[in-house]
């Protein structure tokens, strides 16, 4: 059955090798591509660990960063409710209407920001 086949170099004999040596030979094939799939499947995992880990950093260091803006939106609610307070206190002194004093600081606001365009023209 094998001896009508003759395959050059099989171990000097000129015949075709037997099912089972055929089967080593490219179950041994396989396990080298097996291996190197492993390598590379492995090298990717790496990557993807080492990317994970820079994300996991960047995502610590955004965190830290909006913690300390809530802390500076904190402080900047505050000092602009006293700033309120004391204007609020300062009109009701004066005797001058809220809605009036407010159109007067639209006003000079405007003014102001006219004149410093008008300067910065020239």
């Amino acid at each position: 059955m094998y001896g009508n086949n003759k395959a050059k170099g099989y171990r000097g004999t000129g015949a075709t090798p037997p099912p089972s040596a055929i089967g080593d030979a490219n179950r041994s094939i396989i396990e080298r591509q097996n291996d190197a799939r492993i390598d590379e499947l492995s090298s990717h995992v790496s990557a993807l660990k080492a990317l994970t880990a820079d994300i996991q950093g960047e995502v610590q260091s955004q965190n830290g960063m909006l913690d300390g803006m809530g802390d500076v939106f904190g402080t900047a609610k505050g000092a602009l409710a006293d700033t309120t307070g004391k204007i609020s206190e300062m009109l009701a002194a004066t005797g001058v209407q809220t809605k009036q004093a407010v159109v007067y600081i639209v006003c000079a606001v405007l003014f102001l920001s006219w004149l410093v365009s008008r300067g910065g023209g020239e």
